[in-house]
């Protein structure tokens, strides 16, 4: 639970968020694999990508570790990443993450994803009039994927 914030922080002034990311994590090596499915089920465009090299003797594996992507999905973007034995940020206990996406073109998108390995529900019409389908990517994240608005 929070604590009671003191009349300092009562009375400074507010900041105002002017965005947000979200950071998802899947399984390591899946990190550069999962990149290309959001790429091509969600038109997804790349920003950046973060590689580091370590010392190993693993002629398999090769020194270049994938880190992190920021990928811009529409007006948002997200950041994937890896989860790996040293990724101290990630919630271990987390009960899973689930993104909600507002696209016009729902059922090529869901075709898309299907093709590529997601699992889909049945999709439906919400009370609101929007159409809604949740789809479970290979990696574990879940997808919320609705129309926007109708108008009346």
């Amino acid at each position: 639970m929070a604590k009671e914030p003191s009349d300092e922080i009562k009375e400074s002034k507010k900041a105002t968020c002017k965005g947000m990311t979200t950071q998802i994590f899947v399984e390591e090596p899946y990190g550069p694999e999962a990149i290309e499915f959001y790429k091509i089920v969600f038109r997804a465009t790349e920003l950046s990508r973060v590689t580091k090299t370590i010392k190993t003797s693993d002629k398999i594996k090769g020194t270049a570790r994938f880190e992190s992507c920021e990928l811009k999905i529409g007006p948002s973007c997200i950041i994937v990443s890896e989860c790996n034995p040293d990724s101290y940020l990630v919630n271990k206990s987390s009960a899973g993450t689930r993104i909600g996406l507002v696209l016009k073109e729902i059922d090529g998108i869901i075709a898309d994803a299907v093709e590529l390995g997601a699992v889909s529900e049945e999709g439906d019409i919400t009370t609101t009039g929007r159409r809604r389908a949740v789809i479970k990517d290979p990696y574990g994240i879940i997808w919320i994927i609705r129309s926007p608005a109708l108008l009346p």
